[in-house]
């Protein structure tokens, strides 16, 4: 617990010693491009909804009418990213075949496969217990001796974890499979949070398998 940056270095240092793990693939300029792309609408994404949330709190009809003009603006500049990320993926084979691989499972849009693609480079190069934890949709343990407590998601990255929240909730309302699987969970008695995680879990999985596997086809 007595956590400093000269511990976490030491640390750092004896697994890379002991592990030598292999050095990750070098990204693409379309690739280093697309996640810029992707990175700044993530941000005006944000921006959006903090001055969405603001407005209602306006009386004052000037102020009000600069928050729209605002809002506004930021759509406008969303677009335009997401117009731009639209071009980098129809330029590159590579992207394009990607994301067409990735919409092939409903409820996954473009946006959804750009934004995977940029943010988790990993994908369907790594096992899919490895796509869940980076997510951060994985289950750990949380045992000591003979106490048995339950598991809980943690780490990962968040703002992944929130954008396949999203789809996880488009998904169950268009996809057959994820659906059934949902409506499982809930019959056997699973509060609807733990249901949709698990929906989480299973979707990121099966993205990983459809860019691990370029030879494997959704049953219809």
């Amino acid at each position: 617990m007595a956590k400093s940056d000269a511990i976490d270095a030491d640390v750092i240092t004896r697994f890379a010693q002991s592990i030598q793990p292999a050095p990750d693939r070098e990204l693409t300029q379309n690739e280093l491009k697309l996640e810029e792309v992707m990175n700044r609408r993530q941000q005006l994404v944000e921006l959006l909804n903090i001055e969405g949330n603001r407005l209602e709190h306006y009386f004052e009809r000037e102020i009000a009418t600069d928050a729209k003009a605002l809002i506004a603006h930021l759509k406008t500049k969303i677009k335009k990213l997401e117009t731009m990320a639209k071009e980098l993926i129809e330029a590159d084979a590579l992207l394009k075949t990607k994301v067409e691989r990735l919409t092939q499972i409903k409820g996954v849009g473009l946006i959804t496969s750009a934004s995977l693609i940029a943010f988790m480079p990993e994908l369907g190069r790594i096992h899919r217990n490895q796509a869940a934890a980076l997510v951060g949709v994985a289950p750990f343990v949380c045992d000591s001796g003979t106490e048995r407590g339950k598991r809980h998601i943690w780490g990962g990255r968040a703002h992944l974890r929130k954008l396949l929240y999203m789809c996880a909730l488009h998904a169950i309302g268009k996809n057959r499979v994820l659906k059934e699987f949902y409506q499982r969970l809930k019959a056997a008695g699973k509060p609807s949070k733990v249901a949709l995680i698990a929906v989480m879990r299973k979707l990121i999985c099966l993205l990983n398998h459809m860019l691990r596997n370029p030879n494997f086809a959704l049953a219809t």
